[in-house]
């Protein structure tokens, strides 16, 4: 879920910094504008959020209308902080691969410093939904989506085991 709608996280975030620990945060953008003087204060190693397509694709994906424009609004937000690395994690499924050239645009234009990209797992809201899962030949076009765009920007396959499906082993 979303760290944000705790009402303790930031003391959770402050006591973990003071005690040596880097803290990373995860979190969907929505919530960054109304609490960035507090989010400013903290010492965060890094922040993660996600991008699932372009607007009307991610929008309708995350269930949640104006959830594109956050997203970018918070990684903005955090720039100004200055948080880095800044992550966007994009997860490729059938739906989106024929956005992921012109999503790349958009993420090498925002201020996110890194692009994740990720396939889906059989768990979560994946489990038992083929929709979401690459074909082999899909897979292969993706991965040929990330070689060309690692020659412009720093592109990260997700470390989750399967993401390379027939290619693994």
């Amino acid at each position: 879920g979303e760290p944000l709608v705790r009402h303790d996280v930031f003391d959770i975030i402050d006591l973990a910094t003071q005690q040596g620990l880097r803290v990373h945060l995860a979190t969907n953008g929505s919530l960054v504008e109304q609490n960035r003087e507090r989010l400013a204060r903290l010492k965060l190693a890094s922040v993660f959020t996600s991008v699932d397509g372009l607007e009307e694709t991610n929008d309708r994906f995350r269930h949640h209308p104006g959830a594109f424009k956050k997203t970018f609004r918070a990684l903005e937000l955090f720039q100004e902080m200055g948080i880095s690395p800044r992550m966007v994690n994009t997860m490729a499924h059938p739906g989106n691969l024929h956005e992921m050239e012109e999503l790349g645009d958009w993420i090498m234009a925002s201020a996110a410093t890194c692009w994740r990209i990720a396939l889906a797992l059989p768990s979560g809201r994946a489990k038992g939904k083929d929709r979401f899962h690459l074909t082999d030949d899909q897979s292969r076009l993706m991965l040929d989506v990330i070689r060309e765009r690692r020659k412009r920007c720093p592109v990260r396959l997700s470390g989750e085991v399967g993401y390379l499906g027939p290619w693994d082993r």
